[in-house]
């Protein structure tokens, strides 16, 4: 597996619990909807044309905040020409579109901004988030369910690792929360859906004492078998790993099953990576591969999505 030597510079997470990863472990959900304040808000709609800044998605607000938080986090040095965002998305604006039907219902088509079908596109919210944030480089959208998260980042990995920019945004976004619309998602799933956002700012390592490396990323047909997700993180890990983190890993009540789930995990990683934390106990199927410790030193994150298809990223705790 060939040794990607990225750094993770900065990371943004916003959640039910709050903002800021720390929210993880301090506070208690209040509802299933981030807690986005209208200075927030209206900030992350600067820069938008007006009357999509007034339609709003949840989506591509959440990705621009969570973006500014690790953009904030690798200082305040200018952007690189070739700066860009790589986001993942499975569920991003349920409750806009049941907004939007209701208001169809009841008002009439008339009554709709030909704005909503921007939003109605999951890669439409790179794209805005790159406009307001004045991104010029690549703009990427992955779209698996479950898995897209996961893949945004692992990919923008690579392209940074293979010179293509010299810093890519990458995580995962949903927002399920339409009542009428997230129902059947919690009577099928057995999760109750709701928002997550995370986003990690990706540099090349330059040995610049960042404390967080990603070193390697696969994705492949894994199917239910637990040999193959063994396989494939093994594969990743090229050695040893001290655990396995993966959506299933968080703290309920965050979501499990969506994009933002899976990019939520590689936030959570790089934390437990940054601050020496105890890892979180790894699924049952990876128990075999962990080597539980006080501290974690690497960790392969895993998602898999329904299709089949998963993907397995290693982070390491960079030397200092």
């Amino acid at each position: 597996m060939k040794n990607l030597a990225v750094s993770v510079t900065g990371v943004g997470a916003i959640s039910p619990l709050g903002t800021g990863m720390d929210a993880l472990r301090t506070r208690e959900i209040a509802s299933r909807q981030c807690r986005l304040s209208p200075t927030e808000q209206k900030s992350a709609g600067s820069g938008l044309a007006e009357d999509l800044a007034e339609q709003g998605s949840r989506a591509t607000f959440l990705a621009i905040a969570a973006s500014r938080m690790a953009l904030a986090g690798r200082g305040d040095g200018p952007l690189p020409e070739t700066a860009g965002i790589v986001l993942g998305t499975s569920l991003p604006d349920l409750g806009a579109l049941e907004q939007h039907r209701h208001t169809f219902d009841s008002q009439g088509g008339e009554a709709l901004s030909p704005s909503i079908l921007h939003f109605s596109l999951p890669l439409s919210h790179a794209g805005f988030a790159a406009v307001t944030l004045g991104l010029s480089g690549p703009i990427e959208t992955h779209a698996e369910p479950v898995l897209a998260g996961l893949s945004a980042i692992g990919h923008a990995a690579r392209a940074v690792a293979g010179g293509e920019s010299e810093l890519l945004l990458a995580g995962g976004v949903d927002s399920p929360t339409g009542l009428g619309l997230a129902r059947p998602l919690r009577d099928a799933l057995g999760i109750e859906p709701s928002e997550a956002c995370a986003i990690l700012a990706l540099e090349p390592a330059a040995g610049t004492g960042h404390a967080v490396a990603i070193e390697g990323f696969a994705s492949r047909f894994v199917g239910a078998d637990v040999q193959r997700k063994a396989a494939l993180v093994r594969a990743v890990a090229n050695g040893d790993l001290d655990t396995v983190i993966a959506p299933e890993s968080l703290p309920d009540p965050l979501p499990g099953a969506m994009a933002g789930a899976a990019a939520m995990a590689c936030a959570w990683a790089a934390l437990v990576l940054e601050r020496r934390d105890p890892p979180p106990p790894p699924p049952g199927w990876a128990r075999d591969l962990s080597r539980p410790g006080e501290v974690a030193n690497r960790i392969v994150v895993f998602a898999e999505g329904p299709s089949g298809f998963a993907g397995a990223l290693l982070m390491k705790a960079a030397r200092r």
